[in-house]
């Protein structure tokens, strides 16, 4: 019986050999179940109880299997489950049990698609072999015959599942098998050269209609034309059977149909859930990098030499994370060190590029190195460390408030940083020297650096591309003409809250598209 049994082939299905051994077990059930009466109530009791209770009760809490001990005094018992609600055992089942340590299974495992006909037909399957699997337990060796195949990785298939022995544990699979008719409609949808999908089954089916109604006429002509009743009752007879056959045809067809969708929906299911426990896991790995990122950000409350200087911040990114970053500290003798920087892209790879540059801010405070080598380092930790295809643009300044001035490079930066004079009637104007190229583009760059000098009142607001490229229903940019229009109209407000108000007129104009960018703000004033 080893030619019976089949395997799973290369693209991960039930070998066709298989299906020989599913119609010898369905065609010999009778007989065997005959002949071990009592084993066969206690399987169908068995069956039930899975099918009616444990199983049910296992995938509403999540389990594709359930593990079940086999006690020697006749019970069947369910192992501890999470949050599996059912009768915890099945008692009375003596002769099962017996049969069962009589071919050394002391466990099973079983997948919880599978139905009651399945669990008795593996069963069934089981005690057909019952000498061959009892002498290759006493042997200890792997045989060619079924105990060969059980103990084999590919196992043995019998009524869509697959069962293997490892050991002590019998393991049964839900396993899937193309049905024959569902074979036969790929072979008629492929005999169409034209529509090799369902459309060849709905093009075809006027034509299959009409034949058999021809056959109706047929035999009314028959009985018309020729009165003949034995010809009559014949062609009857065969229209009988024809019908018979479209009718089972096509309830079988319906069934191998909705075989086939429950197939597909259940690896939908599947992939539906794996795709939702990624989901979490990424929406759980942004939530911390958020946390993290915010921790990079400089404490509004900590700011250097508030006493002063006044600060305000925003940071607005485009998901969890962003491209954006800032900071400022004491650089000592009065100074105080600023950066601020917009990485291209967006995301979590944006973010960690930040990290770079948030280590040489720190190495730059602490050793105290002139505003160009800081520049010249950052460049190329950014080119060494940073894909190719990546830059940054950045602005980074010291202000001397002793001396009443602000040395600066720009490095790529647009929109320029504002300088917000103290007396109103002079105008708002753009830091529009340039200092140095893009930054990890190259490992070596000239770096120039610019000073403004700065008196009491005086305000310095900078302001990423996510601010200007803000784009509203029509495609219009807000702009830096709009933004420098803004901070005219509204410089007589309060450092902190003119932050506030602007960013909230781009997200006002910008309120009917989604945000495409980080936004980012950091302004101060000379007190």
């Amino acid at each position: 019986m080893a030619e019976l049994v089949g395997g799973i082939s290369d693209d991960g299905s039930p070998r066709k050999e298989a299906l020989p051994l599913g119609h010898y077990i369905r065609h010999s059930l009778t007989r065997f179940r005959q002949r071990i009466r009592p084993v066969g109530k206690q399987t169908a009791r068995l069956g039930l109880w899975l099918e009616m209770e444990v199983f049910p009760s296992a995938k509403r809490a999540g389990h594709e299997a359930v593990g079940l001990d086999v006690l020697p005094h006749g019970e069947i018992r369910l192992k501890e489950t999470r949050n599996v609600r059912a009768a915890v055992s099945l008692d009375d089942c003596q002769e099962l049990c017996a049969f069962l340590e009589h071919l050394a299974i002391h466990r099973l495992k079983l997948d919880t698609r599978l139905e009651s006909n399945q669990v008795q037909d593996v069963l069934t399957l089981l005690y057909a072999y019952r000498r061959e699997l009892a002498l290759n337990r006493e042997d200890g060796e792997t045989t060619a015959g079924m105990g060969g195949h059980l103990r084999s990785d590919r196992g043995a298939h019998v009524s869509c599942a697959k069962l293997r022995l490892q050991g002590h544990l019998l393991v049964v699979e839900y396993s899937y098998c193309v049905t024959r008719l569902s074979l036969a409609v790929r072979w008629f949808e492929g005999r169409h050269r034209h529509f090799n999908d369902h459309r060849a089954l709905f093009r075809a089916a006027p034509r299959y209609g009409a034949l058999a109604a021809a056959m109706v006429v047929a035999i009314l002509l028959i009985h018309v034309f020729t009165d003949s009743l034995p010809l009559l009752i014949g062609m009857t007879l065969l229209q009988a059977v024809i019908l018979f056959a479209a009718v089972y045809v096509f309830l079988r067809g319906m069934g191998s149909i909705e075989y086939d969708n429950e197939e597909k929906a259940y690896r939908l299911g599947r992939a539906h859930a794996a795709l939702e426990r990624y989901a979490d896991r990424i929406r759980n790995d942004l939530a911390l990098a958020s946390a993290v990122q915010q921790k990079l950000l400089p404490d509004r409350r900590h700011m250097p030499q508030t006493d002063r200087l006044e600060w305000a911040s925003s940071f607005v990114p485009e998901t969890e994370v962003g491209g954006d970053y800032f900071d400022a500290a004491e650089l000592g003798k009065g100074k105080v060190a600023m950066v601020f920087a917009d990485v291209s892209g967006h995301g979590t790879a944006a973010a960690l590029i930040t990290v770079i540059v948030k280590m040489a801010f720190r190495a730059w405070v602490e050793v105290q190195l002139p505003l160009t080598d800081f520049v010249r380092r950052v460049n190329r930790d950014l080119w060494r460390f940073t894909p190719d295809e990546r830059f940054v643009v950045l602005v980074a300044a010291v202000l001397d408030d002793t001396m009443g001035r602000l040395d600066y490079v720009n490095c790529g930066h647009a929109p320029q940083p504002f300088f917000v004079p103290s007396d109103p009637s002079r105008p708002i104007t753009s830091l529009t020297r340039t200092g140095a190229m893009l930054l990890g583009v190259e490992e070596e760059i000239e770096v120039d650096e610019a000073t403004q000098p700065l008196v009491r009142g005086d305000r310095i607001l900078l302001a990423t591309d996510g601010l200007t490229e803000a784009a509203d229903s029509q495609g219009r940019f807000y702009g830096k003409e709009r933004l420098s229009e803004f901070l005219q109209a509204h410089r007589s407000m309060n450092l902190e809250e003119l932050v506030a108000a602007l960013t909230e007129d781009v997200a006002r104009f910008s309120a009917e598209t989604e945000q495409s960018d980080d936004r980012t703000v950091l302004a101060f004033q000379v007190r």
